[in-house]
């Protein structure tokens, strides 16, 4: 599929372009041919009005010699146009409106001597607009001009994506802005093109969150990948300086790592490099320079750190999600050469998760409380975890009370020491929220 996109803006650099970054890499991703004309680079005068173009049956039949008949060709050589501009005094800008007003009668013949064909009948209209105002005060009348255009024209409306500027309280961009425009390219393809929508729960969209970006291109590894679900999502949603030169989704068993194909294939996502193998045994130290290990205990990401083909990590981001044995692995990390740069917190319904980010090299260590907490000192949800762990021990020391085994003293000395350490950091973080 082939979409022209006719840019309006006079700023290379402005609102409307960088709305379009993210739709031009979904219509990519999704296989499309796309030519963007900057029409303040091109010469287009306004129509004359003469209506010569009406006689001429087999063509444009324009009097005008400049760039519009180069720009037509590429408007009817699409499946899908995009116009893009940004809404000057309620409207496109001034090259866009020329563009329309000469393509509209030279491009629909219906008012010479005799009826003729409408040249770009058939194809898909599209919009992008940015404005400083509420779309229905300000694009609302550019919306409505663009419906009776198609109309006039045989083309089919295919939406209009508006995005409001708020001035200087905040960045035009933003991640809302970007996945909106990255839907609305997902829209102008049909069903069988552009597949299932992969969406994250927050535990994973954290884990997603938190891989750098890189511009000279990331080697991922999914380890335990199940049904392939972050890497599938991570194509689908690419993002600037973020680049994936390869992606490895690796799982242990048959089963899972089926159901992670079925995955890639209903998403019509390509690209990816599905494995099985315990951990990293099949993953060749080049082939990673990232490496996501979610879903998993503690335990079993130790052993499959442990059991890498490679033991240099000096040129390698974890980004580790444990659901049990924490502290287990957070004294691992810090023994054998692993520094926890950031450690993040997600919550879905009642249950919070947290995952670390992790390179190699020293860390200061760890208290005893941290092991078990971390130092995830200003995550919104800092409170709320460290009230789970001081409930969760706190119920294992009125256990240990009322226990007879004389064998469990060191043990109870330690986690009393733990739960003291989590109530100076709770009473820490509520100073802080003061």
């Amino acid at each position: 599929m082939k979409l022209t996109i006719l840019m309006g803006s006079p700023r290379k650099n402005g609102n409307t372009a960088a709305l379009l970054e993210p739709f031009l890499q979904e219509c990519a991703a999704l296989g499309a041919e796309t030519e963007t004309i900057w029409l303040y680079d091109r010469s287009i005068a306004p129509c004359l009005g003469c209506m010569t173009c009406q006689d001429c049956l087999d063509g444009l039949g324009c009097v005008q010699k400049d760039d519009f008949p180069t720009v037509f060709q590429a408007m009817a050589d699409s499946d899908v146009i995009v116009l893009a501009t940004p809404i000057y005094a309620f409207f496109c800008t001034a090259p866009m409106k020329a563009l329309l007003d000469r393509a509209i009668y030279a491009g629909t013949k219906n008012y010479g001597r005799q009826k003729g064909p409408r040249l770009l009948a058939g194809k898909r209209l599209a919009s992008i607009v940015t404005c400083g105002y509420p779309k229905e005060k300000a694009a609302d009348l550019w919306e409505d001009a663009l419906k009776r255009f198609c109309k006039h024209g045989g083309l089919y409306a295919a939406g209009v994506l508006c995005c409001r500027d708020m001035g200087r309280q905040a960045p035009f961009m933003d991640e809302e802005k970007e996945q909106a425009a990255r839907n609305f390219a997902r829209t102008l393809f049909p069903p069988e093109t552009r597949g299932k929508q992969v969406h994250l729960s927050p535990r994973l969209r954290m884990a997603a969150d938190m891989i750098p970006t890189d511009s000279n291109g990331i080697s991922l590894v999914d380890v335990g990948t199940d049904h392939a679900y972050l890497p599938v999502w991570l194509l689908q949603n690419p993002q600037k300086d973020r680049k994936f030169v390869h992606v490895i989704a690796a799982d242990l068993r048959e089963g899972p790592l089926n159901r992670a194909i079925q995955t890639a294939q209903e998403a019509k996502c390509s690209g990816i490099d599905f494995r099985l193998c315990d951990g990293l045994s099949a993953v060749d130290t080049k082939e990673a320079n990232v490496i996501v290990i979610a879903g998993m205990g503690g335990e079993t990401i130790v052993h499959i750190l442990k059991d890498a083909p490679w033991r240099d990590w000096t040129d390698k981001t974890l980004i580790l999600q444990p659901m049990s044995s924490m502290p287990e692995l957070r004294g691992w990390l810090q023994e054998n050469g692993f520094r926890i740069e950031e450690e993040r917190l997600a919550q879905e319904g009642e249950t919070l998760y947290t995952a670390f980010l992790v390179r190699a090299g020293e860390m200061d260590p760890l208290r005893p409380a941290e092991l078990w907490a971390g130092q995830n000192r200003n995550v919104p949800l800092r409170g709320a975890w460290l009230n789970q762990w001081l409930a969760r021990i706190g119920r294992a020391l009125e256990g240990m009370a009322q226990s007879q085994d004389s064998g469990i003293h060191t043990r109870r000395q330690f986690l009393t020491s733990v739960y003291g350490g989590l109530t100076e950091m709770k009473e820490e973080w509520e100073q802080w929220q003061k």
